[in-house]
């Protein structure tokens, strides 16, 4: 069984660095999921995925076991 967590996307409001600290934080918490929000971390713009960001996005989370 799995237990996650969903990160706050109004907390992160598009920063990755505050993602990270979330995912960070989730990790020591001994959590084995996490919900990310495409809004909260700005990957639709103007109707349309970004890319780049979603490169970053992807960078980061390959960081972490979830």
């Amino acid at each position: 069984m799995k237990i996650g967590m969903k990160i706050d996307e109004t907390r992160i409001d598009g920063s990755l660095s505050r993602m990270r600290e979330d995912l960070e934080t989730f990790l020591r918490l001994g959590l084995s999921a996490a919900e990310i929000p495409v809004h909260g971390v700005d990957a639709i713009r103007n109707g349309r995925l970004d890319l780049r960001r979603t490169r970053d996005v992807t960078e980061i989370l390959g960081q972490f076991p979830f």
